[in-house]
């Protein structure tokens, strides 16, 4: 059975829908602003090739990018990847994989995730892995950094680092 795709603001599992948009999940459910999403499921290149049809092309797809969807017919988006093993306490595959930033036409948003689908087969070759996409709101911001959950100077759990700088000064 193919499992449907799915909105961020529903709880996803990282084994159906990667780590990456479980992550999203979560933030959405504990009330911070996440830009909407949705997520197609995690497969390999064997199921992807079965159930690509339903997957991609379903009526349900359709519906639940409406929300992306301008007045021009276009959709201003960022479609990502969502590896099951992306981020993993053993191995992250974070970086690997392209994304695609841009106003798409509904069928472009498809070719691209089907593109996203088809690199990450590549990448994962290797592992045990498998990739689910993202289609998420495009926001356009000022400015853009990463929260640490560990100092990456020194692994300290305890001590954020000095490392964010901007031409603001420091946060």
């Amino acid at each position: 059975m193919t499992r449907p795709a799915r909105s961020i603001s529903e709880l996803l599992d990282p084994e159906c829908y990667g780590g990456k948009a479980a992550w999203l999940s979560r933030l959405h459910a504990v009330g911070l602003r996440v830009p909407d999403a949705i997520v197609f499921p995690a497969c390999n290149e064997a199921t992807f090739e079965s159930i690509k049809f339903d997957l991609i092309y379903a009526k349900a797809t359709r519906t639940l990018l409406a929300p992306f969807c301008a007045a021009d017919g276009t959709y201003e988006v960022a479609i990502r990847s969502s590896a099951t093993i992306e981020a993993g306490a053993a191995e992250s595959l974070a970086g690997h994989f392209e994304t695609f930033l841009g106003r798409f036409s509904f069928d472009d948003v498809l070719a691209r995730v089907c593109s996203v689908y088809r690199q990450g087969f590549g990448v994962l070759k290797n592992h045990e892995g498998m990739i689910a996409v993202i289609v998420q709101r495009m926001i356009n911001a000022s400015f853009a950094g990463v929260y640490f959950s560990a100092n990456p100077l020194t692994s300290s759990r305890n001590a954020v680092a000095p490392v964010v700088r901007t031409v603001f000064g420091d946060f």
